[in-house]
């Protein structure tokens, strides 16, 4: 049996995902833009409120600071350390 790497495996799914979004995108989008008759016939009082505005990129970092940024990657990065171990059987782990 071939072994993968985990970061290869990952960029398989990742590209996968992708070259479904690119290829179901454009259907997806056309569908949108056609008018539905029957999301005309709503009254008024049944429409969603409106979303709250998007957070602009200054919002969101005004609490970022270098230590935490770093922090987010060793984060991310004991994450994947840790999936690997439990995923390891206990044969192989000594």
């Amino acid at each position: 049996m071939r072994r993968i790497s985990f970061t290869r495996l990952s960029l398989k799914i990742f590209w996968g995902i992708s070259a479904a979004a690119l290829v179901l995108g454009p259907i997806s989008a056309a569908q949108e833009a056609k008018p539905d008759q029957k999301a005309d016939a709503k009254p008024a009082a049944q429409q969603p409120p409106p979303e709250p505005p998007r957070p602009s990129s200054a919002d969101l970092s005004r609490d970022e600071t270098p230590g935490k940024a770093v922090m987010r990657i060793l984060e991310g990065q004991e994450y994947e350390v840790r999936s690997s171990a439990e995923a390891m059987p206990a044969d192989k782990w000594d």
